[in-house]
């Protein structure tokens, strides 16, 4: 037997696994917190109410909803292109009325803009469409996330 061997260690159970890696970590959280990311790298500003399952459905360049697998409902949405609707309101500061405070904006301002701004066709119904962005301000604002960081990176 040689000297230089290295002892074998046993693979700990998956409950040991879990007991460690929560001891390292904390606690699992069991109680989901509506939240907003501002992900700067990808241009975009997340919004989730849930932690159900869910699936994307793309509305216009803007906006897609996360709509819940079970129950169809809403329990997400991301804003994406922030910058070019940045781009797009400092164009038009004098005839776009919504003010940023502190880098925040409230949601239904910066919605309106992208609506007032719109030149592309989805070949989505209209009407549809401003129901959806609806929707998702009112998600937005019984949730109390109506207010959005404006940061690009």
């Amino acid at each position: 037997m040689s000297t230089n061997s290295i002892p074998i260690k046993s693979v700990p159970s998956d409950q040991e696994f879990a007991a460690r890696i929560f001891e390292i970590v904390g606690e699992q959280v069991e109680h989901f917190e509506p939240y907003v990311f501002n992900n700067t790298e990808g241009d975009c500003i997340e919004f989730f109410v849930s932690d159900d399952d869910y699936y994307g459905e793309w509305i216009d360049a803007y906006l897609t909803v996360y709509r819940s697998q079970e129950t169809d409902e809403i329990v997400g949405f991301v804003i994406s292109n922030v910058k070019r609707i940045l781009d797009k309101v400092s164009e038009q500061q004098s005839a776009m009325a919504f003010v940023i405070d502190g880098g925040k904006a409230k949601l239904r301002s910066l919605f309106v803009s992208i609506l007032s701004n719109r030149n592309t066709d989805t070949g989505k119904d209209w009407e549809m469409v401003v129901r959806e962005y609806r929707n998702v301000v009112e998600l937005a604002e019984s949730n109390k996330l109506d207010e959005v960081e404006l940061i690009c990176a």
